[in-house]
């Protein structure tokens, strides 16, 4: 009985503010963005995305909630394949991912990341399973996913050069990856785009540095979820050392790294991925289970106060008329180049877009 009560503790505390989020009445501006590139393709960023969209946006009766479809998908695939990454004796892993609130909000709107988690860990898997043109698609389908799963490339690259998994095959599996890739970078080589990914969620110079980073660091905590950055570090020190599998998280971080200390963009959700991958790595031990109840508990209250946040922006307003540090901190988090092409100035208006752009929405459909 008290099993049962938990289960359904959980999947209230996960499903409740996904509902929250789906529902939101119109399409915020990188959604509107996403729609239109599906209309008018853009192959720069997150081509697979625009695809799925095209098929939403095709079903009868399409509305703001029948667009964010493919993430919901996308992150039901997530939630299984971490399932299968992490087995019977690590569920909390999949827990922790499933209340993180990056996670609730990636798998509820329409967002790259929620086609870009499962191909990496369907990566993973492959890997694990020896199934080398499973490696090879997955991390094609991560490049199609957003710019960043570019760097599942050389990782599948490092995986099919052991003997086990390249077989018969090599040669065809690494010409696979070498025109996903040249299909991503091609688009993305052109001047105008890749000064505008060079520049995205760069610091505002404006904002002095120690506040910058610890908004980041604020944040990394907030959208990972406690329950989840925990999982992480634990499990990552009691991992049996550096063990190949290791290899694509740490990728990921060193990337993330590398742009906020020397290109100044600073921007969490490139990071996030590392976080899940380091969580479902194979360890030694068993985790603690003393605190996490409490870190389960913490995550999903965060991601509840995420969703509300979208969803009665008044409220948001509120909070930051309360605490004004709130509403500056949205220029440290966004970037310089935020400042430059959107009036959004603080939090509320961020969360407003998702009420404001229906017009535009009808105007691309009709156009």
């Amino acid at each position: 009985m008290r099993r049962s009560f938990t289960l359904l503790a959980v999947a209230a505390c996960g499903i409740v503010p996904r509902v929250l989020l789906l529902r939101l009445p119109g399409l915020g501006r990188d959604e509107a963005a996403y729609l239109y590139w599906s209309h008018d393709p853009e192959f720069a960023y997150s081509p697979l995305l625009q695809v799925a969209l095209w098929f939403a946006d095709a079903l009868p009766g399409a509305a703001a909630w029948t667009l964010r479809l493919p993430a919901l998908v996308g992150g039901v695939a997530a939630l299984v394949l971490a399932r299968r990454l992490a087995g019977s004796a690590r569920q909390p892993a999949v827990v922790a991912l499933f209340l993180s609130p990056w996670w609730v909000f990636s798998s509820s709107m329409v967002h790259p990341d929620a086609l870009l988690l499962p191909a990496l860990l369907a990566l993973c898997l492959a890997r694990r399973r020896g199934h080398a043109f499973g490696v090879a698609v997955a991390a094609s389908l991560a490049a199609w996913a957003k710019p960043s799963g570019l760097l599942a490339i050389p990782v599948a690259l490092v995986f099919l050069a052991d003997p086990r998994l390249g077989g018969p095959w090599r040669r065809l599996n690494a010409a696979l990856l070498a025109l996903s890739a040249a299909s991503v970078v091609a688009p993305i080589l052109r001047p105008e785009i890749f000064s505008s990914l060079r520049e995205f969620a760069s610091a505002d110079p404006t904002v002095a540095w120690q506040w910058r980073w610890g908004i980041g660091l604020l944040a990394l905590v907030l959208l990972t979820g406690p329950h989840m950055l925990a999982a992480a570090v634990g499990n990552a020190w009691r991992a049996r050392g550096l063990q190949l599998e290791a290899l694509l998280p740490t990728v990921f971080a060193a990337a993330f790294a590398f742009a906020a200390l020397f290109w100044g963009q600073f921007k969490i959700t490139w990071f996030l991925p590392a976080i899940v991958l380091w969580t479902l790595l194979p360890t030694t031990g068993r985790a603690r289970a003393r605190r996490r109840p409490l870190l389960a508990a913490s995550s999903a209250a965060l991601s509840l106060l995420l969703a509300l946040a979208f969803a009665r922006p008044d409220w948001t307003q509120r909070a930051e008329a309360a605490f004004p540090a709130l509403a500056a901190s949205y220029a440290a988090q966004a970037g310089g180049r935020e400042r430059e092409v959107s009036s959004t100035s603080n939090w509320s208006q961020r969360c407003r877009e998702y009420d404001s752009l229906e017009s535009f929405v009808g105007q691309l459909r009709t156009a």
